[in-house]
């Protein structure tokens, strides 16, 4: 990382050696200065060389991949020892893996036994263990320590062993938002709204610390494999300075994401972080930058003429409220600009906000109910269809929308209820666990071992959890269903035809003797089912959500017919099971004992049990043989006794 404004300009008869030092290492020079210290044509000529040299490095480094500036940086030296491989032991911790390096030093995945969890550490170069690098390590270490937010990548403390020091934080898995967005991606509103949402968040934390980040780059944002934002990288940041002049505090950043007055000479704040946030969101939403140049110098004059490309002129598809967003925290002035992350968060939570009317909430609610008294008519038709086949009363049978209505109600009511108590007992079991995990080092341990375990298994990543959710589902409806499998072949053995024609030990099932056995517990148990089901799902559905993922079709439609055929298997044979839904009018035919189970015009349907198959009988509503009894009772009282 390069300093670019340490600018040397002390007078002496070595400054343009200096001059030749600060070319070579990246930094500003100041020419104008210099020229005055230039005597005779050899002295010119050096100079004029250097400055041609100086304007060439300073291309070179304004079209490299992530233009990205600071003060702490300098040459490897190959003289040095390597640093600590992969493997080795570094003080108390192990060190897994390298995943990353520069000039400054690398960064290791590495393993605390103590607490048994995953950190980070940046490990500084034995070359640039300096005084001043440790101070700015600290500097890091204590920015961070002081902001405790969950959108902050989280320090552990500083470490030290040997000649090596190191910074211990918090390990992240997922990927930076540069990284997400190269081959062209882009996010688009809501995505991208989500991503300043939680930058902002927690840029309001820093800013409430006492600091100023100064680099927020599409390169020092991570998206975790949950879809956490996590803002990175304070090796930039800065005490918010007061009543400093300008030109006293030394550039940092990247200067793509640089506000105008920064880049002027002005020292850094809130302000200047928010004008970095907006040419972050124009970014992630566009691939492009407000204002482009390939220098320093460049950047500088483009702001100060106010060379800038709106972001409605490159993206106006983009919602009216996040273009004014953005463009209200990239405005040049900062006194003019959004006066806080917390006030451009406000602007963001806008753009998302639908703002509804009285009539709007009425139509709401409407919507809601017609689509609830649907849902129900659509269960009361599942259930009284099959209800009425396995009767043989399909042609007597005379109900209206109000009666499925009333059935799919029925039918519905119960689970729902167990559903909301289920609901509410995972509520209090997630209020004490948050309880728990505060005063219990040991449930945290409990709670960081899961989460590797699961990382270990990728229960982390959508697609294979969505996998595992939609095996693991379908292996609980199987389940249940292998387990009722006699009674649900007599079911379908009766539906093939009706009970006029079923087999009697087909019938025998339906009988109340197995009322509490079968037909109570068939109902449970598939409530439970969907209940499981739905449960399986959400922590794959919160993921998908999270990181803005979305499930893989096929793996959602197996889930959707999974929980449907769960739904029917709980709903279908409801009236069939449920002893008071089953009640006819009794009556008698001649020498049978027989149930009403129809009425069509001038004609009764009968179902007498102990008759000889078939089973039902059409007859005259004014036959002399018909008794009608007046009273109701279920009507396989006794079918556990036919042949």
């Amino acid at each position: 990382m390069t300093g670019l404004a340490d600018d040397r300009t002390s007078p002496g008869d070595d400054a343009l050696a200096r001059a030749a030092e600060d070319v070579a290492d990246g930094r500003s020079v100041d020419w104008a200065a210099l020229g005055g210290h230039a005597h005779g044509s050899e002295a010119v000529e050096l100079l004029t060389n250097l400055q041609i040299i100086g304007a060439i490095a300073d291309v070179h480094r304004s079209v490299e991949e992530s233009t990205h500036v600071s003060d702490s940086e300098s040459p490897i030296d190959a003289n040095q020892p390597p640093p600590p491989g992969a493997g080795e032991p570094w003080g108390k911790y192990r060190l897994l893996q390298r995943v990353g390096s520069g000039s400054f030093g690398s960064v290791y995945l590495a393993w605390d036994p103590e607490l048994e969890r995953e950190v980070a550490i940046k490990i500084l170069h034995r070359h640039v263990a300096d005084e001043d690098l440790k101070r700015r390590l600290l500097h890091e270490a204590r920015a961070l320590a002081r902001v405790r937010h969950p959108n902050i990548v989280s320090v552990y403390g500083v470490e030290s062993v040997g000649d090596h020091i190191g910074l211990c934080m918090e390990f992240v898995r997922g990927e930076t938002l540069d990284a997400a967005l190269s081959g062209g991606q882009r996010l688009n509103a809501r995505e991208a709204v989500g991503v300043g949402q939680d930058v902002c968040r927690a840029l309001a934390a820093v800013h409430a610390a006492g600091f100023v980040h100064r680099d927020i780059t599409a390169k020092n944002i991570m998206r975790d494999l949950t879809g956490r934002i996590i803002v990175m990288d304070f090796g930039s940041g800065l005490r918010t300075p007061h009543n400093i002049e300008a030109g006293s505090v030394k550039i940092a950043g990247t200067p793509l994401y640089m506000a105008p007055e920064i880049l002027a000479g002005q020292p850094p704040s809130p302000a200047s972080d928010v004008y970095s946030i907006g040419v972050l969101l124009y970014y992630v939403a566009t691939g492009k930058f407000p204002v482009e140049g390939r220098s320093m110098n460049d950047l500088r004059a483009a702001h100060m003429v106010g060379r800038r490309t709106s972001l409605a002129e490159r993206a106006p598809d983009l919602p009216a409220a996040y273009i004014q967003a953005v463009e209200h925290a990239l405005v040049a002035n900062p006194q003019q600009r959004c006066p806080s992350a917390a006030a451009l968060l406000q602007q963001l939570d806008a753009v998302l906000a639908r703002k509804r009317t009285t009539t709007a909430y009425v139509v709401l609610a409407l919507e809601i109910l017609a689509g609830s008294a649907f849902g129900m008519v659509a269960m009361g038709v599942v259930n009284s269809r099959y209800f009425n086949h396995i009767l043989g009363r399909t042609d007597f049978a005379n109900e209206s929308i109000i009666d499925w209505l009333s059935f799919g109600t029925s039918a519905t009511i119960a689970p729902a209820v167990i559903f909301l108590f289920t609901l509410f007992a995972f509520g209090l079991l997630g209020v004490a666990g948050r309880l728990l995990l505060n005063v219990s080092a040991a449930a945290r341990r409990a709670r960081s071992t899961l989460a590797n375990t699961a990382r270990r298994c990728r229960l982390d990543d959508v697609p294979t959890l969505s996998a595992w959710v939609l095996l693991l589902s379908a292996a609980v409806l199987v389940g249940a269903w292998w387990y009722f499998v006699p009674f649900l072949d007599s079911l379908g053995s009766i539906a093939l035809g009706n009970i006029s024609t079923a087999p009697g030990d087909s019938l025998a099932f339906l009988s109340p003797e197995y009322r509490e056995s079968q037909h109570y517990i068939y109902r449970k148990s598939f409530t439970a089912v969907v209940l499981i089901i739905l449960w399986l799902w959400f922590p794959a559905l919160w993921l998908a959500a999270r990181k803005r993922e979305k499930i893989n079709r096929g793996i959602l439609a197996g889930g959707v017919a999974v929980l449907v055929l769960s739904l029917l298997l709980l709903d279908f044979p409801y009236r069939l099971i449920v002893g008071h839904k089953r009640d006819f009018e009794a009556a008698s035919w001649g020498s049978e004992s027989c149930f009403v189970l129809g009425e069509r015009q001038a004609h009764l349907l009968l179902f007498c049990p102990e008759a000889a198959i078939p089973r039902n009988r059409i007859v005259r509503a004014d036959d002399p043989n018909l008794k009608r009894l007046g009273v109701v009772q279920d009507i396989f009282t006794n079918v556990h006794t036919l042949k």
